[in-house]
């Protein structure tokens, strides 16, 4: 019950954070240009089950929802190292699904810098965005861009865990 506290916490936190009249005049959608789309990617880390994940949503130059994937994976890792490990899920998912001109949002500005940068280092954040930089190698017209957390809310809201869903569905009974 303590984590699905968390998770409610978290979210009513944000939803105030969203309709703050400051946040709403600060914070505001861009399209991608036309034949791009944008993939809004978000990590998060539950370390009470030992847990990460990850949540990503494609949309088009209208901000029409196209497709959205959540991961999940065991660990603790530092938040630095989360989003570059969401950042790479949303790298090869978006090369699976065959596109070229991604525009890869963040709401972690150290992973966009480091990767706009070509930043090195010898840390597993460092080889995580090693390996992002070559998958994306193969595709040359997506770029890496950083959204303040309230204009990229359709991702952080993506992931929960499953094991969320089946507390919070129970407790609704």
């Amino acid at each position: 019950m303590q984590f699905v506290n968390q998770w409610k916490n978290s979210n009513t936190i944000n939803h105030q954070q969203q309709s703050s009249p400051e946040t709403t005049m600060l914070t505001t959608w861009s399209p991608p240009s036309r034949n791009q789309v944008e993939c809004n990617v978000d990590a998060a880390i539950f370390e009470d089950v030992k847990q990460f994940g990850a949540g990503l949503c494609l949309r088009d130059e209208k901000g029409n929802f196209l497709k959205a994937f959540t991961a999940t994976t065991t660990g603790v890792p530092t938040p630095r190292e989360a989003e570059a490990w969401a950042l790479h899920q949303a790298i090869n998912w978006t090369h699976h699904l065959g596109m070229q001109n991604v525009i890869f949002e963040l709401d972690c500005k150290l992973v966009v810098d480091n990767m706009v940068n070509n930043k090195k280092g010898s840390t597993e954040f460092h080889a995580i965005l090693h390996r992002c930089r070559a998958i994306l190698s193969n595709s040359p017209n997506s770029r890496m861009s950083f959204e303040k957390r309230q204009a990229n809310l359709i991702t952080h809201n993506l992931y929960i865990p499953s094991c969320i869903i089946s507390l919070v569905m129970n407790e609704m009974i």
